[in-house]
């Protein structure tokens, strides 16, 4: 039996050769089992997403002005927004930061796993669920909508499928 942690979710994902009778009895959630029955695409699936997150695991955003010095890890930063003379940094846990910036300044900073999709919009990829065409609205985890622009939609849907996160 396999045994994999996902640190993202505190997600365990369980693969044997046999079925497992155990998921009612495990505490922990959410909490995956696979059959390994020749389908190799799901187990490598997820063992990339593990690895995916060990290596972003390591990726900081530090940003210091006069008042204050920021490190967050980029993993919990769902998406920066430009409001004139600030940069709000929105959090996944549900708060938020306001630095003294330009949203070019906060750019510089993140690695490419960040998005550029409108003149007052970084998003972190890994948190958008959608793109809607018709719209042209980043859905992100939560269900919050985020306009991107009309000349930076090709760009954002190319970045995207580069890193295998839409498909054509």
């Amino acid at each position: 039996m396999a045994i994999f942690t996902i640190l993202k979710n505190s997600q365990k994902v369980y693969y044997s050769l046999q079925s497992c009778e155990l998921q009612p009895l495990l505490h922990s959630r959410p909490i995956e089992f696979h059959l390994w029955m020749n389908d190799d695409d799901v187990f490598y699936e997820k063992l990339d997403n593990i690895v995916n997150e060990v290596m972003q695991a390591n990726e900081i955003f530090r940003y210091q002005t006069r008042k204050k010095l920021l490190i967050i890890p980029e993993r919990n930063i769902l998406y920066a927004q430009s409001n004139l003379k600030n940069v709000e940094i929105y959090k996944a846990d549900g708060t938020t930061e306001s630095v003294f910036a330009k949203l070019v300044d906060i750019e510089s900073k993140l690695s490419c796993r960040f998005v550029r999709i409108h003149q007052s919009f970084m998003v972190n990829m890994d948190y958008i669920r959608c793109i809607e065409k018709d719209t042209h609205m980043a859905v992100i985890e939560g269900g919050e909508r985020i306009p991107i622009s009309e000349t930076r939609y090709q760009m954002t849907m190319l970045k995207l499928k580069n890193l295998n996160m839409i498909q054509d």
